[in-house]
């Protein structure tokens, strides 16, 4: 009885130390993702012009893209950032907030995949938003007169 115990116990030890097995990512995955980052900095850009604009045809694109994969976590993140998709892109101040709640999701995913290195994490306290952006350079997208406003993150 004890030795089927202790065999019990050990059992339970070792299993409480398995994780899920990680599902790889395709170069197809990684092609996907990279598309996104490339249509986000497009986003980051047109809202660096004198007259910001938010033109979300081509991150659409890109993240309906997504859906051509079968990896979990991508499928994941594309459900995160759609129910954040900015609702009116033509109001600048209420899609922001939508905005900063997409580069958290990208930030996810920058992390998950070090394909995407060129790409860093920003934070304007500020405003309090976030943005992901190519580079190291801080140009906040949210507020044009101070666009040296922020800070990369780690």
């Amino acid at each position: 009885m004890k030795l089927f115990i202790s065999l019990t116990l050990v059992s339970i030890f070792f299993l409480g130390q398995c994780k899920p097995a990680e599902v790889p990512y395709s170069e197809k995955d990684i092609s996907l993702v990279s598309k996104l980052f490339e249509a986000n900095q497009k986003l980051h850009e047109g809202l660096l012009l004198d007259s910001p604009s938010l033109s979300l045809v081509e991150f659409k694109s890109a993240l309906d893209s997504l859906a051509s994969s079968t990896h979990p976590r991508l499928l994941e993140w594309k459900s995160k950032i759609e129910g954040n998709f900015p609702k009116n892109p033509k109001d600048l101040d209420a899609s922001f907030e939508n905005l900063s709640q997409i580069a958290l999701v990208l930030t996810d995913i920058k992390k998950a995949i070090p394909a995407l290195e060129n790409f860093n994490q920003f934070y304007c306290p500020m405003v309090e938003k976030y943005w992901v952006a190519k580079g190291k350079l801080v140009q906040n997208p949210y507020a044009p007169e101070m666009r040296a406003c922020g800070e990369m993150l780690p």
